[in-house]
């Protein structure tokens, strides 16, 4: 087969310019390796059939998706429009928005330092709660009809910034940064609909009930992040095979069983305890699907199960 014509130095190195011993080389030939000179249509195939593919996939959908239900798109579009409606002026409420796109970009800023000695799990799932709290607060705040313009509008300002800034931290940079690393190499070039509806949502339901209703699918968000997304912070591209390796099924059972009980404890109810060591390091798995068999370490799994029901009850005893 004939050899590909190398590009113009301007561009930099090509693969077959490399030295054999360059470790890049290496790379590209397990890379040729993997693909198997396969079509483009035969690695988009295998994002599908392929187990550790597919669980990639489950992530990256999950956190493309919580970004689109979170409703931030409802703010970006119709943020003017909004404080218009309740009494701000049109040059007012202008500046209100433009307020709005200055404080997603300002707080943006620090997520560069943040996400990958916090993790990117960490931040939506601290974030997407908290979003959740604001928007709704927001869409009640929008109940109120006496007073002054100042004293209806300010809360509404107040918690769509506060419900930005959430947003800023964790979702907006956590989204495209997650997808654009968990797929392997060799398939990544294959890897706003709801904005569309909201004005019809404000005449059906009220702007209340959409706050309410996107409030909502920010709380089954969380639930798929918390299912699906696995932490990738600080991880080679090795330990990222690895960490997609372990079956989804055995996934969801130690994070509802042993993360999310911890994760209760110590940032519910502010107790000092160790963090569990990370499921790689806690089961010895072998994946069947890739046919070798799965060997599962299930011990204890009754002890965490009841410690969960033990942190929900004292979470319903402190609140009472």
């Amino acid at each position: 087969m004939p050899k590909r014509s190398s590009p113009s130095s301007a561009s930099g190195p090509t693969p077959s310019s490399l030295p054999e011993n360059s470790i890049w080389h290496v790379f590209y030939q397990e890379e040729l390796r993997e693909a198997r000179g396969a079509s483009y249509f035969a690695r988009l195939k295998d994002c599908f059939t392929v187990p550790r593919s597919r669980r990639v996939n489950y992530g990256a959908t999950t956190v493309m998706l919580a970004q689109q239900m979170c409703g931030i798109n409802i703010i970006s579009f119709y943020s003017s429009t909004i404080f218009h409606n309740f009494g701000y002026t049109a040059d007012q409420a202008l500046f209100a928005s433009l307020g709005y796109g200055a404080l997603q970009f300002v707080f943006t800023l620090p997520t560069v330092f943040i996400i990958d000695t916090q993790g990117r799990r960490k931040l939506c799932l601290i974030t997407l709660p908290l979003m959740c709290i604001f928007l709704l607060a927001a869409g009640l705040s929008l109940l109120k009809t006496d007073g002054s313009a100042a004293a209806r509008l300010g809360p509404l300002v107040l918690l769509v910034y506060l419900f930005t800034i959430m947003y800023s931290f964790g979702e907006e940079p956590v989204a495209f940064q997650y997808s654009a690393e968990v797929f392997p190499t060799v398939q990544r070039e294959q890897a706003g609909v709801l904005g569309l509806t909201f004005p019809r949502m404000q005449t059906v339901m009220t702007p209340t009930g959409a706050f309410g209703f996107y409030a909502g699918l920010i709380l089954i968000a969380w639930g798929m992040i918390l299912c699906f997304v696995r932490e990738t912070k600080e991880l080679t591209l090795e330990e990222i095979d690895q960490v997609f390796s372990v079956p989804t099924s055995q996934y969801i059972e130690y994070e509802l069983t042993v993360w999310l009980p911890w994760f209760i404890k110590c940032y519910v109810l502010f107790r000092n305890i160790p963090k569990p060591p990370a499921l790689i390091e806690r089961i010895a798995f072998v994946d069947k699907d890739v046919g070798t068999g799965n060997v599962r370490d299930q011990s204890g799994v009754v002890q965490r199960i009841a410690d969960v029901a033990s942190a929900i009850v004292n979470i319903l005893t402190a609140c009472s």
